[in-house]
């Protein structure tokens, strides 16, 4: 249902073009109404909702897959998953629990 009503708002937006000035805006328009309908319903997982625009707008003209791509990868965001990959590696030698361990022996 959702992959269905998804798939309609993308057609109506591009038939009624809502921004006249701009046809990059209603392509745009048109890949957060996809986005909203498959994030709502649930069509794909999230995380691949979120993949939506890194084809969606290189595909349609808005921007290049660089630039489309470079607002995922920040340096902060590089951070943050380094941090939690740290913490996975952490967990799986299992660290916290040595350390406990040491510190009760």
């Amino acid at each position: 249902l959702g992959f269905v009503f998804g798939l309609i708002c993308v057609f109506v937006i591009e038939i009624v073009q809502p921004v006249r000035e701009y046809s990059t805006a209603n392509a745009m328009f048109a890949i957060t109404a996809l986005m909203a309908c498959f994030w709502v319903f649930e069509v794909i997982p999230i995380h691949m909702t979120a993949m939506i625009p890194l084809v969606a707008m290189p595909v349609t003209g808005i921007t290049s897959s660089e630039l489309a791509a470079s607002s995922y990868w920040d340096n902060i965001q590089l951070l943050v998953i380094g941090t939690f990959l740290v913490d996975i590696a952490l967990e799986q030698v299992q660290l916290p629990r040595r350390l406990v361990l040491l510190k009760l022996l």
